[in-house]
């Protein structure tokens, strides 16, 4: 789905002066791969960045069908796509995730069902969809609620976290990048367990007395190596071969080797 209400984004030019640059986001059906564009829309970016969008869709079935086909211990049945460790094996080991950021982030919320979702979902990924509803969002936040519910009714508590993972491709004025953004939640912290107890995401009437649910998630946002990226460019890498390269990396390291008193 597209966003009709595009984000600006304004630039900081050497004369002061500042221009706008529309943002364009569109989603696929899950919500899980995001396609943002500046500086053009999603019809007129070029092939190289299609190639790698279709390549996270086919990584991200890819790890979909992995995750699914291992049993849970904890369970008995197959593993979530919204288990954590799951996901954090996956990440951690693939050799395509670089970690950039992680952000605390609390949200305050009076709202029920699709107007809820669609709220966190914005919130969460820092996007404004305006007034228009994320069509993927309720089927995604009851999911990963009906995942946090059997959490918290697990005998084994060792697991503590359900978490959602999505796929930003960005075409940036040409440039291609892409970003992994999970989302999760710990059922152990008494308000989280409070609202998920709630279940806010379901369709319910307003009740009389309006009660604002309480949440508290953590963000990471990883640097998503792409096999086309590794395919494409890692070849021409070759000064990582040369001696003058070898030897900057080598001032370097000694520099940092002095940190505390350490000594290689």
């Amino acid at each position: 789905m597209a966003i009709e209400n595009p984000q600006k984004t304004e630039i900081q030019t050497q004369n002061s002066s500042q221009a706008e640059l529309v943002k364009h986001y569109t989603f696929n059906e899950t919500g899980n791969i995001m396609i943002c564009t500046i500086g053009g829309d999603s019809v007129g970016v070029d092939n190289t960045f299609r190639n790698i969008c279709s390549e996270v869709g086919v990584f991200f079935s890819a790890m979909t069908k992995a995750i699914s086909s291992i049993i849970n211990p904890n369970t008995n049945k197959p593993y979530s796509l919204y288990n954590y460790n799951a996901l954090k094996t996956l990440i951690d080991n693939s050799g395509m995730f670089i970690h950039l950021s992680e952000d605390q982030i609390k949200h305050e919320s009076s709202q029920v069902g699709e107007a809820f979702s669609s709220e966190l979902i914005q919130s969460l990924i820092g996007i404004d969809a305006g007034k228009a509803y994320l069509k993927f969002a309720s089927a995604m936040v009851r999911s990963v609620g009906k995942e946090a519910l059997a959490l918290c009714n697990q005998e084994d508590k060792t697991e503590s976290e359900v978490a959602n993972i999505m796929f930003v491709c960005e075409s940036l004025l040409g440039a291609s990048l892409v970003n992994a953004i999970i989302i999760r939640l710990d059922v152990q912290i008494d308000t989280n367990l409070v609202g998920i107890k709630a279940k806010p995401c379901h369709h319910a009437p307003q009740p009389q007395k309006v009660v604002t649910s309480q949440w508290v998630f953590n963000k990471d946002v990883y640097m998503f190596v792409a096999p086309e990226f590794i395919t494409k460019y890692a070849s021409t890498l070759n000064v990582a071969k040369t001696p003058a390269y070898k030897e900057f990396v080598q001032i370097l390291t000694d520099k940092l080797s002095t940190l505390h008193g350490v000594v290689r």
